[in-house]
Order: structure tokens, then sequence, then C-alpha cells
């Protein structure tokens, strides 16, 4: 049975909690909103027994499929190497629009699940280990040298970390509660605390907006075909700058300020 609603009056409906966001967002995320809206409106249209779990899963299958895509396909030549780099990258653009996808689906049919919570999370977990992988496997198979995927695997395991501590967080907050220990807390931050602009500048440029580093990744994929030797260089700065970033904000910054104040708990 086909579900009648108007994509106007269901983007309205489905995106209403997003809409700060949305308006705060960059214009390739409106974009990426817009592209979801539609497909999750046609999925409700003509799938209307389409589960939003259905779409979580996939999503993690999609993510799946990037890290393995080189092993499973011959990177004899330069041809080759390219055509599965732009590949993984078309994925991941598509794993970005499917991840709002499955919530806009569960919104519609007011259908929440923990498994559906769980998979997304496994979801943004391999997207960010992936995403810093396949570019390092990339320039291993342009250059033939093995420092490019074995830096890459360290960079994506302490990026994929930090991203996980949003989540340990809470946990934190749940383990001081339980065991009452919150009047025996010696570290709480002030809430007064701010990243300096420049950490917060760099933040956005690595962390934050994804749409916007994947930009940046396809440039460099595009300008190695020109200059190869020079962009691996670039890369391979990029990955050290990140390197040293992501562990001063694993070991130094996230403990000191993006942990809870006094009135927080």
């Amino acid at each position: 049975m086909i579900t009648k609603i108007g994509f106007p009056e269901y983007k309205t409906l489905v995106q209403e909690i997003k809409r700060d966001k949305i308006e705060k967002g960059s214009f390739i995320n409106k974009y990426e909103r817009t592209l979801s809206a539609i497909i999750s409106w046609a999925f409700i249209r003509f799938m209307p027994s389409l589960k939003p779990n259905a779409v979580s899963v996939a999503n993690v299958t999609l993510m799946l499929l990037v890290l393995i895509l080189p092993t499973i396909f011959s990177v004899a030549d330069t041809f080759q190497i390219y055509l599965i780099v732009f590949t993984q990258f078309v994925l991941f653009t598509i794993g970005s629009i499917l991840d709002k996808v499955d919530g806009e689906i569960a919104r519609f049919k007011k259908h929440f699940t923990q498994a559906g919570i769980y998979y997304d999370l496994l979801f943004h977990f391999l997207y960010v280990f992936s995403f810093y992988l396949f570019l390092g496997i990339f320039f291993f198979n342009l250059t033939l040298n093995d420092y490019f995927w074995q830096f890459s695997l360290l960079l994506s395991f302490l990026v994929t970390m930090y991203k996980m501590f949003g989540k340990i967080r809470h946990h934190i907050k749940y383990k001081i509660l339980i065991e009452n220990h919150s009047s025996l807390i010696t570290d709480y931050i002030s809430r007064g605390s701010r990243t300096l602009s420049i950490f917060r500048f760099i933040d956005y440029f690595f962390f934050t907006q994804y749409e916007w580093t994947r930009i940046i990744f396809l440039i460099f994929i595009i300008t190695s075909i020109f200059w190869p030797v020079t962009i691996s260089i670039i890369y391979t700065l990029f990955m050290i700058l990140l390197g040293i970033i992501t562990v001063y904000r694993l070991l130094f910054w996230y403990p000191r300020n993006a942990l809870y104040s006094e009135d927080q708990l």
C-alpha cells in the first residue's frame, strides 16, 4: 500500500527537529538533507513496510564494502587504483546521505529501537575508521610505500577513539551517578572553558564537518593525478598534523575541557 503524503509536508515533518542544525550547517549538508528527504520520502511512499533498521544495516554494510574494496578488486595499474578510490568516495557520499534517511523514516513512522541506535553508532564508528584509512591505502597503492597504509591505520584508530569519547562521556556521568561519587569528584571543569579559536578551526577542519573533509580528500585524489609525489608529501604532512592534534585531544584537551561541570551532575 502506497503512503500518500506530499514531499514538502513530509520534509518539514521529518526534519523539523533538526531545523536549527540544518540552518547552521554548510550548503553541502543542506544539499544532502534535501537528497535524504527525497530518498526517505520515496521509501515511505513506495516501500511503506521498510524498517529504518534495514537502512542502517545497509549503511554499515556499505562501510564494510569501502574497507574491503581494494582487496577484492585488482589494483594492477593506475587506472584501477583511481577507479577504486573514486568508487570509495562515492560510497562515502551515499553513506553520509543514508545516515540521515534511517532517522527520517524512524521519525515519520515513530519507530525507534535500541538496535537502531546501535546500528547508527556502529555506522558512525566505521565511517570515521574507514574515512582516513581509505586515502592512506590509496596513496600506498599509488606509491607502494608501506608507510601510508600503516600510519593511516594508526590514524584511523586514534580518530575513531576520539569520536568514541563523545559516547564514553555519557558512561562517565552514569558511573559517577550510579556510584554516588558526585561529591568526591575533584576535577570538575569550568563551564566557561572554550577552545582557542585556532583549535576550534582545526577541529572543524578535521573532525566536525566531514562533508568538507570529503572535499579536501577529493582534491587530494584529483591533484595526485598530475602531481603524485607532491600530493603524497602534502598528505603525509596532513596525517602528521592530524595525528598530533588527535593525541593532544585524547590525552589532554578532552579530559580538561569536554567532561562535566559540577552543576551538570
